[in-house]
């Protein structure tokens, strides 16, 4: 059987958690007495042909993105990076932190520490098979097309609509292009995930249903959502 092409990880960090009501950033938030930092980690960590990652972080936040790292227990090497400004620029930094050799970057929110093993092997295979590869959801809710004093201009047919979750898995090499060609447009202001980069250069990228929670936690609520989740699995992700 053929050796997994090699995978890096990145995994922003440095998002402020204002909507959860503390004082410390997202990724530190603790969830059954580890960081939101550390679960992500842990969550990519059986990823297929995965040999290092990077957790990018806010520059106050480095010595604890250490310990964040210890407590995971990761089976390859992990780095602590200084993000940027935006997560789109801490992505970009993130991927010029991968070793010129490698294959392909997976990139995980911090902020979704249910991802599940499964689901995070399908999509690194799909994105090897392909190219380029988003896990996602289908979207259940009527979707309308809103203005932004509140009147509805149209619905839109859901049966095309989906939800964009993380990893988000593609060739090395595409990114960095991806990534340039934003630079020189000055369209980093526009990229809101890591297939937005690839849409915009007309490289194609497949979606991967998500069989698992995942959600993303932003609220009080998501977070306990997420605890009892981890509950019910035993920890078993």
């Amino acid at each position: 059987m053929s050796e997994a092409p090699s995978v890096f990880a990145i995994i922003p960090a440095a998002g402020s958690g204002v909507r959860l009501g503390g004082s410390v950033r997202k990724a530190a938030v603790e969830l059954h007495g580890a960081s939101l930092a550390t679960w992500s980690i842990r969550a990519v960590d059986a990823a297929p042909g995965l040999v290092g990652g990077a957790l990018v972080v806010h520059e106050s936040d480095v010595a604890a993105a250490e310990q964040w790292i210890s407590a995971a227990g990761a089976c390859v090497p992990w780095r602590v990076v200084v993000g940027g400004e935006s997560r789109p620029e801490s992505v970009a930094i993130g991927v010029s932190a991968a070793p010129a050799d490698t294959a392909f970057v997976l990139v995980h929110d911090a902020a979704r520490p249910l991802l599940h093993a499964s689901d995070c092997r399908r999509v690194v295979v799909e994105a090897i098979a392909s190219g380029a590869a988003i896990l996602a959801h289908r979207i259940a809710d009527t979707v309308k097309r809103v203005t932004g004093d509140g009147r509805i201009l149209e619905t839109l047919d859901r049966r095309e609509l989906w939800g964009a979750e993380t990893p988000q898995v593609c060739r090395l090499d595409w990114i960095v292009r991806g990534i340039a060609d934003a630079n020189e447009c000055e369209a980093v202001g526009a990229i809101t995930d890591e297939a937005s980069w690839l849409e915009r250069i007309g490289l194609p990228v497949r979606s991967v249903e998500s069989q698992h929670a995942n959600a993303k936690v932003t609220r009080k609520d998501d977070l306990s959502f997420a605890a009892s989740v981890l509950s019910a699995r035993k920890f078993l992700i």
